[in-house]
């Protein structure tokens, strides 16, 4: 008995898929036609992980957004806005004023399609102290996903990764139009006394020649 337990045990090991050989395309169409297997869904999962990791944030983004999605074909995760989009300071934190303003700028840009059926602040800011942090908003995410979208754990993962990456993405590109600014303003600074300079001793280039008269 034990001999044969063995034998089906290697059996299953030798079968077992090689996920890191297979595409991307393969293994999310392997999540959408629900063709895991329940002991390989640990290792299919790792490799999903590893392959959005080393992802562009283009790449992620055409994945996320693409019919069937990382999702299993829900794709209803597309409609959900960052947290960045409600941060309108850049302070790490969401106040009712910044969520109402932003959700406002959202539905005028069309990046928001239930309109009628905002988010809610209130559920949001589940300590109920007026202001809503990265923690609380992806925890409620995270919850909408679940609840409204039917996402498992494990592809919730996927998807927050994606998220994550576009925050990043975010506050990189602020962050480098910032110091385009900062740098254009020194600029125009510079550009600016050398004129004065330049002008003042013009002027005073004329002034002596003035006096010589």
């Amino acid at each position: 008995m034990k001999k044969a337990m063995m034998i089906t045990a290697l059996a299953c090991a030798t079968w077992a898929a090689d996920f890191s050989q297979m595409s991307i395309e393969q293994l999310i169409k392997m999540r959408i036609d629900k063709e895991i297997d329940t002991n390989e869904r640990p290792a299919f999962n790792q490799e999903m992980q590893n392959r959005i990791k080393n992802m562009t944030p283009e790449e992620r983004q055409y994945y996320l957004n693409r019919g069937g999605g990382f999702g299993g074909g829900k794709n209803c995760e597309t409609n959900m806005p960052n947290f960045s989009e409600y941060d309108l300071n850049n302070d790490g934190h969401i106040t009712k004023s910044e969520f109402r303003s932003g959700h406002e700028q959202m539905v005028k840009n069309k990046k928001l399609q239930n309109a009628d059926d905002p988010l809610s602040f209130d559920n949001i800011d589940a300590d109920k102290n007026g202001i809503a942090t990265q923690k609380e908003f992806k925890k409620h995410q995270s919850k909408q996903l679940r609840d409204k979208c039917g996402y498992t754990d494990e592809e919730i993962s996927e998807i927050e990764a994606v998220k994550e990456s576009q925050e990043n993405q975010a506050k990189k590109n602020q962050s480098l139009k910032e110091q385009s600014q900062k740098n254009k303003s020194q600029e125009n600074q510079s550009l600016k006394g050398q004129s004065q300079k330049s002008q003042s001793q013009k002027d005073q280039n004329i002034k002596r020649q003035n006096i010589k008269k």
